[in-house]
């Protein structure tokens, strides 16, 4: 249809984080080295006024040569759709609290920042700090819960990684 908005994007042969991080657990620099790289997409994308909105371990491809992808702009949206925005969308585990709430219209680049430290969080902590069979539960969680620092369970994470990945799951206030 002339004038309709797409998006092209290449193939990415490989797999992607969930598949990688079930078969192992990636050392902590490695997983610092892809989290950054994805850091960097989601800096670009807010740069141009766009957030993506679904950032979780599925959405993120490692190529065959370990580059990472940040994929499935399904849910993004520009600086002039949010006011406008749907009020739940996304996934349970990895949303931000506004995102949680239904604020659509209170999502920005903090929104996938939180949903990228949980993606450090898991890759580094071993689990999702907010994932549980009930959906309801899981939103809750995100809405409301303080996460426990990685340290106390993994002292082999550095303290500063530690504080990073607090920050990026700080709420706003």
């Amino acid at each position: 249809v002339e004038g309709q908005p797409y998006l092209v994007m290449q193939l990415i042969e490989g797999r992607n984080l969930r598949e990688l991080q079930t078969e192992q657990r990636l050392p902590v620099s490695r997983a610092v080295e892809l989290v950054l790289a994805v850091a960097e997409a989601l800096d670009y994308l807010h740069q141009h006024d766009l957030y993506h909105c679904d950032v979780k371990p599925s959405n993120i491809l490692i190529d065959h040569d370990g580059r990472p992808y940040l994929s499935d702009f399904g849910l993004a949206l520009d600086e002039r759709q949010i006011p406008a925005a749907p009020g739940l969308m996304g996934t349970a585990a990895y949303m931000s609290p506004e995102q949680a709430r239904g604020e659509g219209h209170l999502v920005d680049g903090r929104s996938d920042i939180f949903s990228l430290a949980v993606v450090l969080y898991e890759l580094l902590g071993g689990e999702n700090p907010f994932e549980q069979a009930d959906q309801e539960k899981t939103l809750e969680l995100v809405r409301h819960a303080r996460v426990a620092p990685l340290r106390r369970k993994h002292v082999e994470i550095p303290e500063e990684l530690d504080r990073i990945c607090q920050r990026g799951l700080s709420r706003r206030v």
